[in-house]
């Protein structure tokens, strides 16, 4: 199989259906918990809150459930490399976001807090709105670099600085944005 048939069978599956629901259970709570204080007991890691450790967790846990694979339940004290998920030919990082497709402009976008450490060669956008995920689209990494913008209105303290890579829904693969917006029509 070809890394080209193995990101259609992905995306194919994400897609049918784009939204499902999962059970939040004790141990993927705990794991979220015992995540989120390894990346604070390591000078390397990004520090988050529990939430949003919980908000990348479920993200990955849907992707894993949907894709048919266990979920990687290692702590990775030095980060986990910029890839979340090993599936067939593909390695993939899993973006999540609370943030909906809002009447006030709102949008969810893919952010990358360190761009040039992410290996992965395929990005996945995940909204998250407890016990429904929702696959937002998805980018090569080539697509990434090609397709993001530099943005610097995030707070300091994430790794000491302010900016970020980010790619816009609008220009995601097999985007929801765009999904909605024709279905407006």
């Amino acid at each position: 199989m070809t890394r080209e048939s193995d990101i259609d069978q992905m995306v194919n599956i994400l897609l049918n259906p784009r939204t499902t629901t999962i059970q939040v259970t004790p141990e993927l709570i705990k794991f979220a918990e015992v995540l989120s204080h390894s990346k604070k007991t390591s000078e390397k890691r990004n520090v988050l809150n529990s939430d949003s450790e919980m908000i990348g967790v479920i993200g990955e846990y849907a992707v894993c459930q949907a894709l048919g694979i266990e979920m990687d339940t290692k702590i990775y004290y030095g980060g986990d490399g910029g890839r979340d998920i090993k599936w067939k030919t593909l390695s993939i990082q899993v973006k999540s976001t609370t943030r909906k497709i809002g009447k006030d402009g709102e949008m969810p976008h893919l952010i990358f807090y360190n761009a040039e450490r992410y290996i992965a060669g395929i990005y996945l956008l995940m909204i998250i709105k407890k016990p429904q995920v929702t696959f937002a689209g998805w980018v090569t990494k080539k697509e990434s670099i090609d397709r993001c913008y530099t943005a610097s209105w995030f707070p300091k303290g994430i790794n000491g600085h302010t900016s970020r890579s980010v790619v816009p829904i609008k220009s995601l693969n097999d985007s929801y944005y765009n999904e909605l917006f024709h279905r407006a029509r």
